[in-house]
């Protein structure tokens, strides 16, 4: 499972679990969130989602190795649409990368840091 959910309250937090890899985004991943995304959209208790990583890093970017691999090269999933009509609120560290943040710009998104007050 490269994406597990979790609620706390009001909470959604998406956790991208490739460890190995450093949480780096492929397609399967992408879709995960694309589709974790959608289901806190349509879930009546949720009014933000947290978007984090498992192990010692956030994310890494974009899995060059897969990329280097796809026989499309220029096909990547990428998550640039809201994949609803209602606003989520995203909070994202801010050592993030920028394909991510690129796939965030569509939602009220607030940086983050476990060190914030």
């Amino acid at each position: 499972m490269v994406l597990t959910t979790t609620d706390a309250g009001r909470v959604r937090t998406l956790a991208i679990n490739r460890p190995e890899a450093l949480n780096a985004m492929n397609n399967e991943v992408f879709a995960a969130i694309r589709q974790g995304l959608q289901a806190a959209a349509e879930a009546e208790g949720v009014a933000a989602v947290v978007i984090t990583g498992t192990g010692r890093a956030f994310c890494a970017g974009q899995d060059l190795n897969e990329m280097l691999a796809d026989e499309n090269p220029g096909h990547t999933e990428w998550l640039l649409t809201s994949p609803s009509s209602d606003p989520l609120t995203g909070s994202m560290a801010t050592e993030t990368t920028l394909g991510l943040v690129g796939s965030l710009m569509s939602s009220n998104t607030r940086p983050a840091s476990q060190l914030a007050r």
